[in-house]
């Protein structure tokens, strides 16, 4: 079984080599596909020291020093990894797919790990992220193999607002290609809109529940970056998700699972009180506008139809901030939404569901 692991670059100088360090350890059969934008640090250099020699590249961006490793260099900085993973999942000759950022690493072993979970053919196969040490299995208690129905309603009985890394997600890379599962370029919060496609179209999921994902936080990198912008990229990302909603048409059961899971996420970025403490008001005016005055207006609300009260009542206040730009009245109710939350969880009885 061969693996194509996908490393978007940008501005990484000082993580990189690590992350490719983590890639050469791996035993197995593997390529690894790096793609750089070009950035203000010495990100490029690195990785051509890293992954070759003077003999350099090949017309293809193949390694001559380790034809293991293909080297692409962008143009122009993208806005994201997203672009960066679609031309991997094109180029990818392996039979599985796993999505690796650059200041990141894999656990030792990892593919040997996995391929014994592979062996069954699922689209999709899931991994827990090592996280400074600190275990985040979003699929814990959940055993498989699941068919991708069962994957969403599952998951989002278990939480409200799941873990959305496409990194944990190792994908089958013809089933990518026959969904044309692709992420969407130049949206910010891309792993967001990309997993519930990925999940609900698998005929397959399987998750693991190993801890090989070493995931590093530094303050530079995209996820760690102004939360300003969130509001704006999550109003987008819930229009993706609008369309694809009617376009999927899916059961009444899937229907009633997104909704706690991306009103969950959409509430949270908007309206948690830590969450959007530093966000601008008028960036929250803004993209509560395009939301809910917008062409996806009417189908947010057929949406919401299929949601819990207490979701109801929730959009119907953030629906009253977007038409009048009033926002303290609805800041007001999420203050106790999330209060109630609180106690809920505590009790073991959530009632924000």
């Amino acid at each position: 079984m061969k693996f194509t692991i996908v490393i978007p670059c940008y501005k990484c100088e000082a993580w990189v080599k690590g992350c490719i360090d983590s890639v050469k350890a791996q035993s197995g059969d593997w390529e690894c596909i790096i793609r750089v934008e070009p950035s203000s640090d010495n990100t490029v250099a690195v990785v051509r020291r890293e992954v070759s020699d003077e003999r350099g590249l090949d017309g293809e961006g193949r390694s001559l020093a380790d034809p293991r490793f293909v080297l692409l260099e962008g143009d122009c900085p993208s806005g994201g990894p997203s672009l960066s993973r679609n031309i991997g999942i094109e180029r990818a000759t392996g039979d599985y797919v796993l999505f690796l950022d650059c200041d990141d690493a894999l656990a030792p072993e990892s593919l040997t790990q996995l391929e014994p979970f592979l062996a069954s053919h699922p689209d999709v196969a899931t991994m827990a992220i090592n996280w400074d040490g600190n275990i985040r299995d979003t699929w814990e208690g959940i055993e498989g193999p699941l068919s991708g129905t069962e994957a969403t309603i599952r998951l989002a009985e278990k939480q409200a607002f799941p873990l959305a890394m496409a990194q944990q997600y190792i994908c089958r890379t013809q089933f990518l290609r026959e969904k044309r599962l692709q992420f969407v370029s130049g949206v910010y919060h891309e792993d967001e809109e990309f997993f519930p496609r990925l999940l609900y179209l698998a005929d397959s999921v399987l998750p693991t529940h190993l801890p090989l994902y070493l995931y590093c936080i530094r303050q530079e990198s995209m996820t760690t970056a102004s939360q300003a912008r969130n509001v704006v990229a999550i109003a987008k990302v819930m229009k993706c998700h609008l369309d694809f909603w009617r376009d999927a048409q899916p059961a009444e059961a899937v229907t009633r699972a997104w909704t706690r899971t991306w009103l969950s996420m959409f509430f949270y970025v908007f309206f948690h009180p830590k969450a959007s403490a530093n966000t601008p008001a008028e960036k929250t005016r803004q993209a509560l506008k395009e939301l809910f005055c917008g062409d996806e207006a009417q189908l947010l609300r057929d949406f919401a139809s299929y949601a819990s009260k207490p979701k109801r009542l929730g959009l119907a206040m953030a629906r009253f901030s977007a038409i009048t730009g009033i926002l303290w009245p609805t800041r007001i109710f999420f203050a106790l939404y999330y209060s109630l939350c609180e106690r809920g969880i505590r009790k073991g009885d959530c009632v924000c569901k």
